[in-house]
């Protein structure tokens, strides 16, 4: 077993027991955008908001934070630690807490300490506080239900070199050409399939490529055209 399979798995076995009895998913996967490693979040909210992230090709780079930041609340200095930190296109930078429509409900309803000190920990990073809710992030579902399969053909080529293959699906596409994902892939054979297909996820996350992703369901069929 590799260093990495065995880090996950501690990192697996950490969150379950730290769930105790406790009602929620412990979730792994592969994030590409966010460091090119495999990850492991507590509950469903969290971890369809990082899929969320890797396919937004507004949202750069991000982290997961898992150390605390010290800023002021209501009752003095405490810490917080925030869902996510974004660095968007626009070179705006968001600090992201991700809840629940009924959790999201409660801090609208009362001045919450954790909400006060987090915008004050965004401010003094140069950020913007963002309340991301389900209600929000359901919006994006079908953007999310394909980048789970993106992220399956981006794991499995994390151990090759996809510039060349981005290169191949640059030419067929020069000009601004509009043109199916199937109509790209058979110009090059399909011994090259997989890695043009991981090439592909890798160029409309960055915004290289402007795709239908947020809109249809991924196939054959997703219109590719250049960005």
């Amino acid at each position: 077993m590799s260093q990495q399979s065995q880090d996950v798995r501690q990192q697996l076995r950490a969150s379950i027991k730290r769930r105790g009895r406790r009602k929620y998913n412990v979730w792994t996967g592969y994030a590409s955008k966010g460091g090119s490693r495999p990850f492991t979040l507590d509950g469903t909210p969290n971890t369809l908001h990082l899929i969320w992230m890797e396919g937004d090709p507004d949202v750069v780079e991000y982290q997961i934070p898992s150390e605390r930041t010290v800023a002021r609340g209501n009752e003095g200095p405490q810490g917080t630690v925030p869902d996510a930190i974004c660095l968007l296109r626009s070179g705006r930078i968001e600090w992201r807490e991700v809840k629940t429509d009924e959790d999201a409900e409660g801090l609208r309803q009362k001045s919450s300490d954790q909400v006060i000190t987090q915008v004050a920990g965004a401010d003094a990073d140069g950020a913007t506080w963002r309340l991301i809710t389900m209600r929000e992030i359901a919006r994006h579902a079908t953007l999310i239900k394909n980048w789970r399969r993106g992220l399956a053909y981006l794991w499995a080529a994390a151990d090759f070199d996809l510039r060349p293959y981005a290169y191949d699906i640059g030419v067929v596409l020069r000009s601004d050409k509009t043109m199916s994902l199937k109509q790209v892939l058979d110009a090059y054979g399909s011994e090259k399939e997989a890695l043009l297909i991981a090439a592909f996820f890798r160029m409309a996350q960055m915004g290289e490529i402007l795709t239908d992703l947020a809109d249809k369901p991924f196939g054959y069929g997703t219109v590719v055209r250049g960005a």
